[in-house]
């Protein structure tokens, strides 16, 4: 587990996007390696296949998405770590 509790620390944001839309953990942590070797920004919550460019958590659209991933964060982070689940709903825009 060290190297995916790594990996979901690294880019905590991904993990829970993933969570969120149902995907299985093989496809979330291979999305968590391709951000580390793309050097992906911390809020990245998933790479946009047409683009090519890493969509952060300031992409979400509309204020119940925001909410509805926010709810998400907390329910994934916030047994592990209150004070981490604290700093990353903070970097959610509402």
């Amino acid at each position: 587990m060290g190297a995916k509790k790594d990996g979901i620390m690294a880019y905590p944001f991904i993990f829970a996007w993933g969570r969120y839309l149902g995907s299985n953990d093989d496809f979330i942590f291979n999305e968590i390696a391709a951000a580390k070797e793309d050097n992906a920004p911390p809020t990245a919550i998933y790479k946009d296949r047409v683009g090519e460019e890493w969509r952060t958590v300031g992409d979400i659209n509309g204020r119940l998405g925001r909410i509805l991933f926010s709810n998400q964060v907390y329910l994934i982070f916030w047994d592990y770590d209150p004070a981490l689940c604290e700093r990353l709903l903070d970097m959610i825009p509402q």
